[in-house]
């Protein structure tokens, strides 16, 4: 793990991946160059943020937001509302690797939640 304290330069392949030089919050990240062999990162992201759950949850789960924070996503659609808790999503990303296509899924985005309990979860999965 990284301990990337808010004004702390990122480490390079962090930098070269964001496009950032300092960290733009408190995180800890744990970070993999080659998982599963293919080259691809994995990371792991931890923060504290002056929000509220419900607000980084709408961050996370409204496409037109995520647009806007997250450089990986070149866009995202609504297929279908299912219910309250669940949709089926359109999202396309950039490519994780040079000389590599976007990235192009379909997915289930649920969302579940138990304030009284403090358990939040939202998955995506194709």
């Amino acid at each position: 793990a990284v301990d990337v304290s808010k004004d702390a330069p990122l480490p390079p392949q962090l930098q070269a991946a964001s496009g950032l030089t300092r960290s733009p919050l408190a995180a800890s990240v744990a970070a993999s160059l080659d998982t599963w062999g293919s080259g691809l990162w994995s990371l792991k992201v931890q923060c504290t943020l002056d929000a509220s759950v419900e607000r980084v949850l709408d961050h996370l789960s409204h496409l037109e937001l995520r647009m806007q924070w997250d450089v990986m996503l070149a866009r995202g659609s609504l297929v279908e509302q299912i219910d309250e808790a669940n949709a089926i999503v359109h999202m396309v990303f950039h490519p994780a690797l040079p000389g590599h296509g976007m990235m192009d899924y379909v997915l289930l985005q649920s969302l579940r939640h138990e304030p009284s309990h403090g358990v939040y979860v939202l998955a995506l999965r194709s």
